[in-house]
């Protein structure tokens, strides 16, 4: 978003720079790979077939990002609207890789490059604008 882009053009020391960048990319999708398709996935699929199971995380994941998203529901809710099924639809991608190996390996790393793509298009934005 742009309010995104307009937060990393006030980074002014590449070290910040840099930990921002490790952290999208690597820490904030370790730790929602652990919590979501690890403890909470584990959790549910005792009770739960895969389908649900995925259904549900997914969900809470996708609800879970909304937060980000409150400076632009307001004046973009189509927008938000869009980003929200895009995140669901994602993280049903990464529960049916949690299913398939019975691990958060390829779903982690799915993630930090589904991460680092959206970084790119973020900081692309201002040299992209007409």
């Amino acid at each position: 978003s742009q309010v995104a882009a307009e937060q990393f053009a006030l980074i002014e020391s590449p070290l910040l720079l840099a930990a921002a960048i490790i952290s999208i990319c690597v820490f904030a999708p370790l730790m929602e790979e652990m919590t979501y398709r690890g403890v909470l996935h584990g959790a549910r699929r005792n009770r739960l077939s895969r389908i649900p199971t995925s259904a549900v995380g997914s969900a809470i994941l996708a609800a879970a990002h909304l937060t980000g998203l409150e400076t632009e529901v307001g004046r973009y809710w189509l927008v938000a609207a869009i980003s929200m099924l895009q995140i669901f639809l994602f993280a049903l991608v990464l529960g049916w890789l949690r299913e398939k190996d019975g691990n958060i390996g390829r779903a982690f790393f799915a993630h930090g490059a589904w991460n680092a793509i959206n970084l790119i298009a973020i900081l692309s934005l201002p040299y992209l604008e007409v």
